[in-house]
Order: C-alpha cells, then structure tokens, then sequence
C-alpha cells in the first residue's frame, strides 16, 4: 500500500508539472520594455488574460519583478521605472521585428517615430511613413525601413538622378544638374501630393 500511495503522489506530480509547462511561454511579446527588462516570459498563454513577467530595471538600477496582461494592450509595452505598462495614447505599433531594438515608439498620422539602436549601440531617432510599408518593419543600423526593396516615391527624378535611398520618409539621391555635373539631395518625399518628386537642376522637389 505503501508504495502504491508513493507511485500514486508521483503521477499527480508529474501531472501537476505537465500543466504548469503547458501553461507557460517563452516567445516573446513585442514592445520597448525588451530594451530594460530581462528574465521575460509568459504564464497563461491560452488564456484571454495571459500574463507577461519580466524582471525590469528601475531608474536607480535596481531590478522589479512585474507582470501585465499583455492582451489587453494593443499599443506598446513598455518599463515604467521598473513597472510594465501600456502605452494607452498611441495606436497599435505597427508589426516588425524594429520593436526589439527601438525605444519610445510614437505614430502621429501615418509617420512612425522611434530610437533605435546603430550597430556601434548608440540610439538614433528615426521615422518611417509605416502606411506604405507593405511588409513587417524592421532596424537597419539605427534606420526604419520596410522588409525587403522600399518602394521609392513616384515622378521624373529617376530619369536624372542614381544612387537612391530611402531613410524613413527622407529620399536621398543624387541628382544631375543642368552642366551636367552630379549633386547629392534630399528630400521629405511624405510631404509632396501622391508622392510625386521630380529633379530640379540637381535639387529633388515636389512635382
């Protein structure tokens, strides 16, 4: 009987071990509190009120364990000296994998504003025109972009001008003058109607 009962509290274990597996994650939930939080993890998956658990630095660089029922946040998650917290003034953040390396997220109208970190650590403030990203966003060395080619603005600037780039909604390129000569210009292509940008003597314009 004896050993009944220990074979018995042995299988209720291992039962009791199997739900507590089942019940807790490790994937990640996107969000700028991954830049100060470490140990993260989640408890509850499945269920509507799943928790989020990290342990997150406060200001005085001590650690706080907290937990958030990231659910019900659809906007950014992030560390409140050492708290976790939702962002309830901003729009949902838009998906990518740029929320793990960028911080102090903003959506005003269809610009996308953060700090992201460069490949040498420092942070750099970035923006990207989101609404015509038709992929998953992500950090390029401190720069937003669109996954894969970034589709350029419109107009006649590709006729005269080479080496182009896209910097979040800044197109840069260079462009040919009238003598004929090169010039490096830039410009906030959001900012012209549909889009539309068009060389002017070496210049990149609305047009």
């Amino acid at each position: 009987m004896t050993l009944f009962r220990t074979l018995a509290v042995f299988a209720a274990a291992l039962v009791v071990g199997a739900v507590g597996l089942s019940s807790t994650g490790h994937a990640r939930v996107p969000g700028s509190y991954q830049q100060t939080c470490r140990d993260i993890r989640i408890v509850n998956v499945g269920s509507s009120d799943a928790q989020l658990i990290a342990q997150c630095r406060k200001r005085n660089g001590k650690w706080n364990k907290s937990s958030i029922a990231y659910k019900r946040c659809r906007s950014d998650i992030y560390n409140d000296n050492g708290k976790l917290r939702c962002d309830e003034r901003g729009k949902p953040l838009p998906r990518g994998s740029w929320q793990e390396t960028c911080r102090d997220a903003d959506i005003r109208g269809n610009t996308l504003t953060a700090r992201c970190r460069t490949r040498s650590g420092d942070m750099r403030k970035t923006s990207i025109n989101y609404r015509q990203c038709r992929s998953e966003i992500y950090n390029d060395d401190g720069h937003l972009r669109c996954k894969g080619a970034g589709r350029m603005p419109g107009g006649s600037w590709k006729e005269t001008c080479r080496n182009a780039r896209l910097d979040g909604n800044k197109l840069h390129a260079v462009c040919q003058k009238r003598d004929g000569s090169w010039r490096k210009t830039d410009i906030k292509y959001n900012k012209c109607k549909n889009d539309r940008v068009m060389n002017d003597n070496g210049h990149l314009k609305c047009g």
